[in-house]
């Protein structure tokens, strides 16, 4: 029985394709994980690091994170833009480039597996911070509404777009903390049509990476000055 089973594994690994979604390598067919052993071992140690700034254990760092308006934030793991080759950095780019649908489902359910209370969901929206459409017409997608989507669904709660972007010329990664304020609240803002469907609830903002939090808390006070209780942004890694 073991050598049919050894030919029906080789089998289906050779027709059934899986790859890792951080390194591409190729899975078994059967393999419950998204992620190659090396690239799990890298990932569970990303997701325990502490912030160089606060030395909280990054999950519960709010360094920047917009504090007036913002009532809480996680982040699943530590990014590192220079490091290339990371696995945070890796699923980050998946993230923004390749719409491939396995790196958001990762995404996604790791969110929901060490990040999201359950309980606390009653009277909860989810809503995604605005991608530049300008990007969105580079890449042909938005990578933050679409992971809020797939979320927003494994919860069973409302998916709202709420927050547009005016598509402005100065992109975010290109300015210090300050100005990235400023550019953020010159460019985002809410939909007049979605506004009753936040008036009142709690918010799920969700987004790929912040790195200073300016996005995140604009975002969060618009939010807020349209009616909605509380917003808990889930990212998926914060800049270290």
């Amino acid at each position: 029985m073991n050598k049919i089973k050894k030919l029906f594994n080789s089998f289906f690994n050779a027709i059934c394709v899986k790859k890792c979604v951080a390194c591409k390598k190729l899975l078994n067919y059967d393999s419950e994980k998204l992620l190659c052993d090396d690239c799990d071992e890298e990932w569970e140690i990303a997701k325990m690091m502490v912030c160089t700034f606060c030395k909280e254990d990054h999950i519960d760092c709010r360094c920047g994170f917009g504090k007036k308006s913002v009532d809480s934030v996680r982040h699943l793991a530590l990014y590192d833009d220079k490091d290339r080759e990371s696995v945070v950095n890796k699923i980050i780019y998946r993230l923004k480039n390749s719409n491939d649908d396995s790196v958001f489902e990762f995404v996604a359910d790791e969110m929901i597996k060490y990040i999201i209370e359950k309980k606390g969901l009653i009277n909860t929206v989810c809503v995604s911070v605005p991608r530049n459409p300008r990007a969105i017409n580079r890449y042909g997608y938005d990578h933050a509404e679409k992971l809020a989507r797939i979320v927003a669904d494994k919860l069973g709660i409302e998916y709202v777009n709420a927050l547009r972007h005016r598509g402005g010329k100065t992109e975010q990664k290109n300015l210090k903390k300050q100005q990235r304020e400023i550019n953020a609240k010159k460019n985002c803002y809410i939909a007049e049509s979605e506004i009753p469907k936040i008036k009142g609830r709690k918010i799920l903002l969700i987004d790929d990476i912040g790195t200073t939090g300016a996005m995140t808390g604009v975002c969060a006070e618009i939010l807020k000055n349209n009616g909605a209780l509380k917003v808990k942004c889930v990212l998926a890694a914060k800049s270290g």
